[in-house]
């Protein structure tokens, strides 16, 4: 196969294969060494995470969702995170792409109307945020 082969019948598929399978050749000691050059300010001393910074982690995420009325739990991350390592089934994907026809179809969207800003509550915002700035 010359060169010119090569590069023709070389295509994206190829290429996410060959950073794939460099990435898992990177050892935690290169990245901490990359990261100590970098960042030192960050990584100074950083071993790894407890499990006690990891449950931490969790449950501020949880809370931050049930301030927004999630209504999730520190097991509803753990899924999340889980299934993001997994890869995607047939009927996953069939149920994305209805997802995605209704969406382009606006079936699901309920859209809210734009709150209208008159130039004094602007002024006023901004004011507001350059007070903030200054505290």
């Amino acid at each position: 196969m010359t060169l010119r082969e090569f590069w023709k019948n070389y295509n994206i598929y190829d290429a996410i294969r060959n950073i794939a399978d460099s990435w898992h050749k990177v050892k935690q000691p290169d990245m901490k060494g990359v990261w100590n050059k970098l960042c030192p300010q960050f990584a100074h001393e950083f071993q790894e995470f407890t499990t006690d910074d990891i449950a931490r982690v969790r449950q501020a995420v949880v809370d931050i969702g049930n301030q927004l009325k999630l209504d999730i739990s520190a097991n509803d991350v753990v899924d999340l995170l889980a299934s993001h390592g997994r890869e995607l089934s047939h009927e996953d994907l069939t149920e994305l792409e209805k997802q995605v026809e209704a969406v382009e179809q606006n079936d699901d969207l309920d859209i809210p109307e734009l709150k209208k800003f008159t130039m004094k509550e602007f002024a006023e915002a901004f004011r507001l945020i350059k007070q903030g700035w200054q505290n």
